[in-house]
């Protein structure tokens, strides 16, 4: 697929289509034809980059504490109520820090996109990365812009990493994520 890509566009079938013989591939090519040549038009030219967010949230958190914010009598009920209601709202400034962060971020790429796919954040375990992952996105790009994508991930990069967050950059990749449907 890779060797493909670099000479064309590239239109994935389905994970594990399989065909009985030459003339079932054929078929299929025939019976789809008008939306296969649609399909490679729309992505020539243009690969698929993915971006991912990863932010420390402690990191965050330390940036969102506010001075003198604990709770100045330890072991009582009402220091144990208020530490945690501050737990809480520091949690959801947190949660808010990040998603804002993950917004900006994927704004800023739209910006240089054809086309952005926001998708489900990978399980940490699963994929090994450190951080929580705030953004998973794909991006269509004309490969005539890559070089100005990754200036502007390393643009971002910089600009968020005094809170701990941390871009990854994947890619080039053929646009599986953005081949349109067809039929």
């Amino acid at each position: 697929i890779e060797a493909a890509f670099e000479a064309a566009a590239v239109i994935p079938l389905r994970l594990c289509t399989l065909f009985a013989d030459e003339d079932g591939a054929r078929r299929m090519l025939a019976e789809r034809h008008d939306a296969l040549t649609a399909a490679l038009g729309a992505l020539a030219g243009r690969e698929e980059w993915s971006v991912k967010l990863l932010v420390d949230r402690e990191r965050i958190a330390e940036e969102l504490r506010e001075a003198g914010s604990d709770p100045a009598e330890a072991g009582t009920g009402a220091a144990y109520l208020l530490m945690r209601r501050e737990e809480r709202r520091l949690r959801e400034a947190v949660d808010e820090r990040a998603a804002s962060l993950a917004e900006d971020v994927h704004a800023r790429l739209q910006e240089r996109a054809v086309d952005a796919r926001v998708r489900p954040a990978q399980n940490r375990e699963l994929s090994g990365h450190e951080g929580d992952m705030a953004l998973n996105g794909a991006y269509l790009v004309e490969r005539d812009q890559a070089a100005g994508l990754r200036e502007l991930v390393a643009e971002l990069g910089a600009r968020h990493a005094p809170l701990g967050a941390r871009i990854e950059l994947g890619g080039p990749f053929p646009p599986f994520s953005f081949v349109p449907e067809a039929g």
